[in-house]
């Protein structure tokens, strides 16, 4: 197959323009914006990786390349001669979004076709998730009906991802959300609209010098120009910029997290970034770089979360945002040889948070539930994770994952009444599942105090019109309880009774929780909450356990 094979199978089987009408348009619009992107994108590649990317081609996929419109292209395409890595690629793609005129890019490798997203903008630690991949076998079974030419042309490939192409992750967007956010700040600092307006023409000016180069890929404005304005008393400094820490003060829906990034000095102009308004930066001395990582690790975790949605009502706005206060009111451990090079996911920023506060399992359940939980419960609507039904049996090719949440949640419960009473205490637990999928719109467990009825955790299948019968039977237990004016149990959403259960002629102690079909409820941090409350309701003597457990206190 020719270097433009697969394109050639994107015109035949998806009816795309021909190759040579992507590669050169003929229409007086296309043909510019053809030639801008070979410019912009295709001339830096070659110069950034002269092996690699070698005979790289780059143009513009246009509705109509043959009109005169000058209307924006459907893609920047992008074809590599050979397969090359994911640093390439990053780079492709944050050119063609600084390039602001297609909302997504094409790249073309050997029996390899991806679109990506050109309103996502780039990261540098997050690997860029494609929208769609295709090879030229599925493009050959005509499996790539999303990427058909009436549905690009149309608008629908866009709308059916719309979550992936929304123009305010667009840099021009984004610059000029920044740019009004600066307008607004200087407006608030007094400035008249024509003063305001220039400062921000010489800010787009000199950022445009900062990025230009020449030939020899010099920067039209750099360090050593701006230390010899220095030098010549045009600046009042040299402008060498320290370290930089960028906060968004923001949280983010997405990720459910705050955002922080380490800024490094330009090798060239060794300078930082100016920050709108939504932002907070911080700089330190070299010597204390180890704090500004331990920090950033810190507030891209699920601790800085579970921190200020604790200590801060702004969860309750529409948009949550956060004061500098607040953001300083995190408590950030001294560390010492923090390297970001380790750091490739979230699950590593949060394992680094977790070993820099020395946090107990309790304490990282605690924050974990909040974050899986709580959060997404507050926020969210009737699809959010903590309403949904537990699992009962769910069986998948690698292991059988039944009661997974209940069985954690009677795990550590019985952990903490061990931890209260002895590890020596025999206590147990039964987690009662319906026969059939006429589930009960609530959940029944028994723990047994004092006593091994069977091992750890067990699961008693029982039919629902069984269960039923026998959550009745506990709930004139309930009523027959001296403070019972609540009413029974099937009119309180959570309900705890203490009770024995007889077992071999023996009177076992035994408390059920009655609790709605609900996740929210069974969760590993509910179940320290709930232990807790039955030990002190023990220890204090507010149960009739409590006299057949005086041997159970230490």
């Amino acid at each position: 197959m020719s270097q433009s094979g697969m394109l050639e199978l994107a015109h035949k089987k998806l009816y795309w323009p021909k190759p040579d009408k992507i590669w050169t348009p003929s229409g007086s619009g296309p043909k510019v914006y053809a030639e801008l992107a070979r410019e912009k994108i295709g001339e830096k590649i070659k110069r950034q990786f002269p092996k690699d990317a070698k005979g790289v081609k780059v143009s513009v996929l246009a509705a109509n390349p043959e009109g005169d419109e000058t209307e924006a292209p459907l893609a920047i395409v992008c074809q590599f001669s050979k397969s090359v890595s994911s640093a390439i690629i990053k780079e492709v793609h944050r050119l063609a979004w600084s390039f602001s005129r297609a909302r997504s890019l094409i790249t073309i490798e050997p029996h390899l076709l991806r679109v990506w997203s050109c309103c996502e903008p780039p990261t540098e630690k997050d690997e860029l998730n494609e929208v769609i991949s295709l090879t030229e076998a599925n493009l050959s079974e005509q499996a790539a009906n999303a990427l058909q030419w009436v549905e690009l042309v149309s608008g629908q490939f866009f709308q059916a991802h719309e979550n992936r192409f929304k123009r305010s992750g667009a840099a021009d967007q984004m610059l000029l959300d920044n740019l009004k956010e600066v307008r607004e700040q200087l407006q608030k600092d007094g400035l008249d609209i024509e003063t305001i307006h220039d400062l921000l023409a010489r800010i787009i000016f000199i950022q445009f010098l900062f990025q230009k180069q020449d030939s020899q890929r010099t920067r039209f404005l750099n360090e050593h120009i701006l230390e010899g304005l220095h030098t010549q008393r045009v600046l009042s400094k040299s402008y060498r910029e320290l370290p930089q820490l960028i906060l968004k003060q923001s949280w983010k829906a997405l990720s459910k997290r705050f955002q922080a990034a380490i800024i490094e000095p330009d090798e060239q102009t060794n300078r930082g970034i100016i920050c709108s308004e939504s932002c907070v930066t911080v700089h330190t001395s070299e010597d204390h770089i180890d704090i500004l990582k331990a920090a950033c690790l810190i507030y891209n975790s699920k601790l800085a979360v579970y921190y200020l949605f604790l200590s801060n009502g702004f969860f309750a706005s529409y948009r949550p945002k956060v004061t500098v206060n607040d953001l300083l009111n995190v408590p950030i451990p001294i560390a010492s040889n923090v390297n970001l090079d380790d750091i490739k996911t979230y699950n590593d920023v949060d394992n680094f948070t977790n070993n820099l506060f020395s946090l107990k399992d309790s304490e990282s359940v605690l924050v974990n539930d909040l974050f899986n939980y709580t959060l997404p419960d507050f926020k969210g609507g009737s699809s959010s994770p903590g309403r949904q039904r537990t699992n009962r049996l769910k069986l998948n090719l690698l292991e059988s994952d039944n009661e997974r949440e209940l069985k954690e949640y009677c795990d550590y419960f019985l952990c903490v009444i061990k931890a209260g009473f002895g590890q020596d205490k025999k206590v147990c637990a039964t987690i009662f599942q319906e026969a059939t999928n006429d589930y009960l719109p609530v959940r029944l467990v028994a723990i047994y105090l004092n006593k091994s009825i069977h091992e750890g955790i067990k699961i008693q299948t029982i039919n629902s019109q069984n269960l039923l019968k026998l959550l009745n039977e506990l709930n004139n237990s309930f009523m027959a309880q001296p403070n019972s004016d609540t009413g029974g149990i099937f009119y309180q959403r959570v309900a705890r009774l203490y009770t024995s259960t007889e077992w071999h002629g023996e009177q076992v102690p035994t408390v059920y929780l009655i609790k709605p079909d609900k996740i929210r409820y069974w969760t590993r941090s509910m179940a320290l909450r709930d232990a807790d409350e039955v030990s002190a309701d023990i220890m204090l003597g507010r149960t009739e356990l409590s006299i057949e457990l005086e041997i159970v206190p230490q």
